[in-house]
């Protein structure tokens, strides 16, 4: 919100979601629902902090193979964080792109590029708007478990008070493992 203070959220998200499989190659998924946002800081007297608000994705998958596919999805939120001197209103949409190749059986390889925009209700803000593209690769060390490295770029730029553009470069290594 500015460069001396920052604000603490913490959010919950209760969500239906419905997957439809049209084909072997094409399916879809979509998820509709609420969000909480409780804040700290200086938007904790926010008129909107531990308040609802709707949100909503839809993503859809192409296999036009059995190792590899094709997945867009776009997603929908608002949040309201109106307080003293916080933003206000804003409405965040972001639509991605990804594409996985499985290699071989244990080794996964994807890639994404997203956008996401942030329209900001209040007249002293600019919209803002976020570039990311995405590498990874995953390797199946058993079924419950594989480890992954990635590179992730992102292009971040702000119009508050003066127009901000922030560049990352993101490396990640890890363990993942399902119960």
């Amino acid at each position: 919100r500015d460069n001396t203070s920052q604000d603490d959220s913490e959010t919950v998200t209760l969500n239906a979601f419905a997957d439809y499989h049209l084909n072997e190659s094409l399916s879809a998924h979509v998820a509709a629902g609420f969000e909480r946002v409780s804040y700290s800081g200086r938007a904790s007297d926010s008129d909107e902090s531990d308040k609802w608000s709707p949100d909503a994705s839809l993503s859809i998958t192409y296999r036009p193979v059995s190792n590899v596919s094709f997945t867009y999805a776009t997603s929908y939120g608002l949040e309201d964080t109106r307080s003293r001197g916080a933003r206000g209103a804003r409405k965040v949409f972001d639509n991605s792109l990804r594409m996985a190749w499985n290699a071989t059986s244990r080794i996964v390889l994807s890639q994404g590029i997203s956008y996401e925009i942030t329209d900001e209700k209040d007249g002293n803000f600019q919209d803002s708007g976020e570039l990311v593209y995405d590498l990874r690769a995953d390797y199946a060390v058993c079924r419950r478990a594989s480890v992954y490295v990635g590179y992730e770029y992102t292009r971040r730029t702000y119009d508050y008070q003066h127009r901000e553009d922030y560049h990352i470069n993101e490396w990640t290594i890890g363990l993942r493992c399902s119960f």
